[in-house]
């Protein structure tokens, strides 16, 4: 397993606001992004503006397959305000990537010196991910809502891989309130951040942000949450429509 797995450092409300203080704005954006989605650095510094998508309940992320079987990426996920604010672009991007002038071996020395800078110890960029995950368990997010949200698989117990919960997840396909499930817990993790005042600019009076994001695509409307859609026309949680690998 790897060390990043094993290690159980989690960024306090003290630290992420001294971090807050001396970050530069980019570098801040991209913390903000990994708090609110749990993104990996490569899959976080890939995103650009195709990937996001305007659907009937908010933005919604849409990403390519983990480029490795052992990091999962979930297919799709609700962007809160936060995030949605935090990808919001200066300037318009030329190849589709958002934080362009960003490698994730840029990010890990910056990351490092931007902790030193704020005197914040032994706090490493994955540990952001750990961060997300924790913060969405102490809100009462369910392990299911939570490893979806991660992209991590649900396996089976003991030497059946396919077994229990396993099974039981290769046989649900989500829809409407599965995504609804999804939306609550990123919204309630906004909510938990809002006190903490750690996003440049972002007003919490309900106002949707203008972000540069495409025309809305199918989604998961209340009045179809009685029916069967087929995986390929419009089960949004089973969406064949990925974002450029």
């Amino acid at each position: 397993m790897p060390d990043v797995a094993n290690r159980e450092r989690v960024a306090t409300d003290e630290e992420l606001q001294a971090l807050r203080k001396v970050a530069p704005p980019e570098l801040w954006r991209i913390v903000l992004v990994a708090l609110q989605t749990g993104l990996r650095e490569a899959k976080l510094l890939d995103i650009g503006p195709s990937w996001i998508k305007l659907r009937d309940d908010g933005a919604w992320l849409i990403l390519p397959p983990a480029r490795s079987r052992l990091k999962g990426t979930p297919r799709e996920m609700p962007l809160n305000r936060i995030a949605l604010h935090a990808l919001k672009e200066d300037v318009p991007s030329l190849n589709d990537q958002i934080f362009r002038r960003w490698t994730p071996e840029a990010l890990t020395v910056y990351f490092g010196r931007l902790c030193k800078r704020a005197k914040v110890q032994d706090l490493h960029f994955h540990d952001l991910r750990h961060t997300f995950a924790t913060r969405l368990q102490n809100l009462g997010v369910s392990i299911e809502i939570r490893s979806a949200l991660l992209g991590h698989k649900v396996r089976g117990s003991g030497s059946d891989p396919f077994g229990g919960e396993a099974m039981t997840s290769r046989y649900s396909h989500g829809g409407y309130g599965w995504n609804q499930a999804l939306r609550r817990a990123v919204t309630l993790l906004e909510t938990a951040y809002a006190g903490l005042n750690l996003s440049y600019g972002l007003s919490y009076e309900g106002q949707q942000d203008e972000a540069n994001i495409q025309q809305k695509v199918a989604n998961a409307r209340e009045e179809q949450r009685n029916e069967w859609w087929s995986q390929r026309d419009s089960n949004p949680c089973l969406s064949l429509e990925r974002a450029p690998s």
